[in-house]
């Protein structure tokens, strides 16, 4: 499985999303070289891509997705931090965390900035639906249990989340 380290930038509330040209927003990051620790690649990856500098990162949780290990790290920055797209990088976006369904971007990026967000507010499946029918006189309605489908589809990621103290 490969090893990359990926970082949530936040500014003013908003997180930092880069495009690499390839239809897809993703979180600043990349590929944990040998023998470099994953802050360490943090730190260049973000320099690399989008020509911030910054000090330290705080490791926050691990993410695993199909072929990826993403060790997502958070950097809090200040007005003076602006980020411009370099080398592979073609835009660099600040959004809400919650704007992230309005962003055609990668699962894993969803699905880590999906804990900033909150649970989704979902509308009820079809099959779950009332329908109101008035019961023949003289009868009581029945109870009928019911199964929601599944929403959203096949869950092909999950969340390891580690918890700083």
């Amino acid at each position: 499985m490969k090893e990359r380290a990926t970082i949530l930038c936040c500014r003013h509330g908003k997180i930092l999303l880069v495009d690499r040209g390839r239809s897809r927003w993703a979180l600043p990051g990349g590929a944990i070289r040998r023998k470099e620790a994953p802050g360490d690649a943090a730190l260049r990856e973000l320099l690399e891509e989008t020509s911030l500098v910054v000090s330290n990162v705080q490791y926050v949780f691990q993410f695993v997705g199909l072929n990826k290990r993403h060790h997502v790290f958070l950097s809090v920055l200040g007005d003076d931090f602006q980020a411009r797209p370099a080398n592979e990088i073609v835009r660099c976006c600040w959004i809400r965390p919650d704007e992230i369904g309005r962003f055609a971007a990668s699962v894993p990026t969803r699905e880590i900035v999906a804990p900033l967000v909150g649970p989704p507010s979902r509308p009820p499946c079809p099959s779950t639906r009332k329908r109101v029918v008035s019961p023949p006189e003289g009868r009581s309605p029945r109870k009928r249990a019911s199964r929601a489908a599944p929403v959203g589809g096949r869950q092909r990621f999950h969340l390891r989340v580690r918890l700083l103290r």
